[in-house]
């Protein structure tokens, strides 16, 4: 698990839990605190997502990381995550930076009247974003999705959404920070998949479900995504948005144990190896958790104002004077902690240890520099970045090879490899690979990636989870161009590359 949170305490002339009780069952939730690696896990179903390009933002809207993309960067979550009944509750926290037509989520098929998608739309367009029921394309609802009015909300900041489908009375409502904005016959919309509807409702079963991806894109950014069997009503969405997904369970699996001794308040949880802890207060249980105050419990380390409770498994004990205002509520948030770097370079030093070469036909080499004429318009930081040739075109019939210093996994049960990317490579003939080598004598050790080329609009983050083979090494990666004798173009171009570990 990546994150937990506990159900806020209030502190009144007694000490007593508040919890809300919901019929609504969660069903999967993504808090996208992972922070590296390719999956995206489901803390409630099992419904792990694996994760296609795109990169970790940290921290997050709510936690640790949320995860950001373009293009056809996707997490796909397989079909598992769906309720068993005909109703539905979509959640999550994004950053909308899509300026044309994309998809949140999607679960749907073609030739199916069973699904839904989220879809975002264009400026000039009527909405910003819309709910879709049914198939893609199978039926005749086509511009009769529940939709928010122009204005609900603003891109580039972030904002919660919830969308919720009610059967009995065949109705769909969008929420935007935990109010429903109206907007006529379309937010609430009623007639989706009734008798007089145009598609047969939300339970796919069969479809995988993509978030940020499927059969359109997303650009932008998005944290605690969430699934619920039931329509939640308008007090649990507010529940929702202003507490966190895990609001509505009536036993948390996380309980926060409160005492009032005199003068004093003690704090209890159970707690785990590999995590930290905070522990948050507000007299207010309605405001934003972006508000709450981080509470600075003794022995605890400051860092960015949040003061981080170092774990002692298998439970934390806290005491910290008695607050004196009437009412106050607290509640402990559990993060994984932060992975180890065991190797980053940003390339500002100079070339260091890299060393480079061609098995090619010459002409052809990685330099490093500021590129310039082709390629991007500058590097992805700071002033140095690699390239194949910084000034102009790879040359025809190359082979050239970039590698690493030796990275240290001798102790390692698992490593990321992260990076920033050009590309500029010409598809079906030219093309890039990632090789692990061992850092003895250079000699191959397995392939990360293969099949890179196509064209990038700007600077992309890319990130490997790196095979068994690699651990427990001291390793090198290697970036290898291969291109043919037809065309030539500016090539691959690489910046920021880090290496991260598990926390101990």
């Amino acid at each position: 698990m990546t994150k937990k949170q506990v159900y806020p305490v209030a502190v009144l002339s007694l000490l007593c839990a508040t919890a809300n009780v919901s019929n609504a069952d969660l069903v999967a939730y993504w808090s996208l605190d992972e922070g590296a690696g390719l999956v995206a896990h489901d803390m409630v179903g099992g419904f792990d997502g694996q994760i296609i390009g795109g990169a970790w933002l940290t921290p997050g809207k709510m936690g640790a990381a949320a995860f950001q993309g373009s293009g056809a960067n996707e997490i796909n979550c397989g079909p598992g995550p769906s309720p068993t009944t005909q109703d539905l509750t979509l959640a999550w926290w994004m950053i909308d930076n899509h300026p044309s037509y994309g998809t949140i989520m999607d679960k749907s098929v073609t030739g199916s009247g069973y699904g839904y998608n989220i879809l975002v739309r264009p400026s000039n367009e009527d909405s910003p974003l819309r709910f879709r029921i049914g198939g893609w394309q199978s039926y005749g609802g086509w511009g009769e999705e529940c939709r928010l009015p122009l204005g609900a909300y603003r891109d580039g900041v972030w904002v919660h959404i919830v969308c919720t489908y009610d059967s009995v009375t065949d109705t769909a409502s969008i929420y935007v920070n935990g109010e429903l904005p109206a907007n006529g016959p379309f937010n609430p919309k009623t007639g989706i998949a009734g008798p007089l509807g145009y598609c047969e409702g939300v339970n796919n079963v069969e479809t995988p479900l993509f978030i940020r991806g499927g059969e359109e894109n997303f650009d932008g950014t998005l944290d605690e995504v969430a699934i619920w069997d039931q329509a939640l009503t308008a007090a649990e969405v507010m529940a929702v948005y202003t507490l966190g997904v895990t609001a509505l369970e009536g036993d948390p699996s996380f309980p926060l144990e409160i005492a009032a001794s005199g003068s004093d308040l003690s704090f209890a949880w159970e707690s785990q190896a590999g995590m930290f802890y905070t522990l948050m207060s507000s007299f207010d249980l309605a405001a934003d958790l972006s508000t709450w105050e981080s509470v600075n419990v003794p022995g605890s380390v400051e860092v960015d104002g949040v003061f981080q409770i170092a774990s002692t498994p298998p439970g934390n004990m806290h005491t910290i004077p008695r607050p004196g205002d009437a009412t106050r509520y607290y509640r402990v948030q559990e993060f994984p902690l932060p992975p180890v770097t065991v190797f980053s370079d940003d390339l500002e030093s100079g070339l260091g240890a890299w060393t480079m070469g061609s098995d090619g036909i010459p002409g052809s080499e990685w330099a490093l520099g500021t590129p310039s004429n082709v390629g991007p318009l500058g590097t992805n930081s700071g002033v140095n970045c690699f390239g194949t040739v910084l000034d102009g075109n790879y040359g025809f019939t190359a082979e050239v090879w970039l590698r690493s210093p030796a990275i240290d996994l001798t102790g390692a049960s698992a490593a990321t490899l992260s990076y920033a990317e050009f590309k500029d490579i010409e598809i079906s003939f030219d093309s890039g690979t990632v090789n692990i080598l061992d850092a003895a004598d250079d000699s191959f050790i397995t392939e990360l990636d293969s099949g890179i080329e196509g064209q990038s609009p700007q600077w992309d983050s890319a990130s490997h989870q790196l095979p068994v083979e690699a651990l427990g090494k001291v390793i090198k990666i290697e970036f290898r161009l291969f291109s043919d004798d037809i065309t030539n173009l500016a090539g691959w171009y690489l910046d920021d590359v880090v290496v991260t570990t598990p926390a101990p």
